[in-house]
């Protein structure tokens, strides 16, 4: 765990209560958190909204992507995931594909902008 793994759970528990509160102003069943959640799929920020029994939310890349592809960070050569499109549990069966477009992840090292 990060050294700020704390800092961004209490921001996901946080998020999740305001989601509750139903901010837009339309109570809808159908929801969608889209974003850089700067933390891995396994650590606590990201399963305290999937796997957190109040939210419902749930990660359709679970779901719908192949485990080797389920990343959209590299570095030092290890994979991770930091973006995510979490979805309520209403839209989780309207969800017929999803994918990971690796758009930087990819990238070799000697693309960096350091100049050792």
């Amino acid at each position: 765990m990060g050294n700020c793994n704390g800092v961004r759970t209490n921001g996901t528990e946080a998020l999740g209560r305001w989601m509750e509160t139903v901010p837009t102003g339309i109570s809808t069943p159908y929801v969608i958190l889209v974003g850089d959640f700067n933390a891995y799929r396994q650590e606590t920020p990201i399963t305290t909204l999937v796997d957190g029994t109040s939210t419902g939310y749930v990660d359709p890349i679970d779901l719908k992507v192949a485990a080797s592809q389920r990343y959209t960070y590299t570095f030092d050569g290890q994979q991770g995931t930091l973006d995510y499109a979490l979805v309520s549990a209403a839209v989780a069966p309207l969800v017929t594909g999803a994918g990971i477009w690796h758009i930087n992840a990819d990238e070799s090292r000697l693309l960096d902008y350091n100049i050792e």
